[in-house]
This record gives C-alpha cells, sequence and structure tokens, in this order.
C-alpha cells in the first residue's frame, strides 16, 4: 500500500507537538498563562527532572515592621541538557499584610524567565540581576528564597 506525501506530512503535524508538548491555558494568581511543557532532557536525572511542572504558592515579604505574603508561581516549561531552564514566572495583584489586615497594590504578571539547575537547586536571575530566587524541589514542594534590592523572603510552593 502506497501513502502519499501529504498523508505523510499529516500525520507528522500531528505527531511532532506530542514530542514537543502541548500548548495549554491555566490561571495562576489570577493571572492568565500560556505555556507548553517539553518533555525534560533524557539524559537529565530523575532528581532534576522533578523540577518541571505547575508550582504554585506565596512568597513571604517584609515589610519594615510587617511581614506580608505575595502569590507567585512557576511554570518549568523545558529542562535543557546543559540544565538551563525555560520557566514562567507569574505574580499577582497584591501584597497582604495578614498583621494588621492591609493590602499593598502591585503590578501583576507573566514573565518568560530562564534559569539554571545546579547541584540540587534550581537559581533564576532577572536579566538587570535585580532579583533572584534559589529553589529546591522535594516531593510535591518547592521552597527556597527570593532577593529583591530591598531584601529577602521565604518562597514556599506546591505542585498542582
Amino acid at each position: 500500500m502506497k501513502c502519499s506525501a501529504a498523508v505523510g506530512i499529516a500525520i507528522c503535524a500531528m505527531i511532532f507537538p506530542l514530542a514537543n508538548g502541548r500548548a495549554e491555558t491555566t490561571t495562576i494568581c489570577e493571572q492568565t498563562v500560556n505555556y507548553t511543557i517539553a518533555p525534560p532532557a533524557a539524559a537529565l536525572s530523575s532528581e532534576l527532572r522533578a523540577y518541571q511542572g505547575i508550582w504554585t504558592g506565596d512568597a513571604k515579604v517584609s515589610s519594615g515592621v510587617s511581614e506580608g505574603i505575595m502569590c507567585i508561581g512557576f511554570v518549568i516549561e523545558s529542562i535543557a541538557p546543559d540544565a538551563a531552564v525555560g520557566a514562567k514566572y507569574i505574580w499577582g495583584d497584591g501584597i497582604k499584610f495578614p498583621a494588621n489586615g492591609a493590602r499593598m497594590a502591585i503590578k501583576p504578571g507573566v514573565r518568560t524567565w530562564m534559569g539554571k539547575l545546579a547541584g540540587n537547586g534550581l537559581s533564576f536571575v532577572s536579566g538587570d540581576r535585580k532579583y533572584s530566587y534559589e529553589l529546591h524541589v522535594s516531593g510535591n514542594e518547592m521552597r527556597g528564597l527570593f532577593f529583591t534590592p530591598d531584601g529577602r523572603g521565604d518562597v514556599q510552593m506546591r505542585r498542582r
């Protein structure tokens, strides 16, 4: 039985997106996030593969006298053989201060961020080097620290 080139192209068009991940949309911190999670590089260890996926939670920030909580998330879309990480970083529209019930509005967003896996940790550094995250996975939890020009804070997220 002979197959035409058109049939071969159609089959490739159906299989290729599955091998490279599927475009999806979700909501994190009340932000619409478009993402594609690609299969991790075959040579990666299971410890490094554990970072891939959708992570949501909170960053605790210090604002002088009080501690605030900001919704954050990461979608780890790709992990290359050299441990380079492609991700989406998501943050909400405010910081809540549980001690006094106050809320500080901030501009929400979704930003593509490149990171690097080294040892047993994942690090992200903004292009202007003002903001960074150092994260570690344990099971379905990702914890770590973030650093800003105003100080540092703790991060706690769960796999979605």
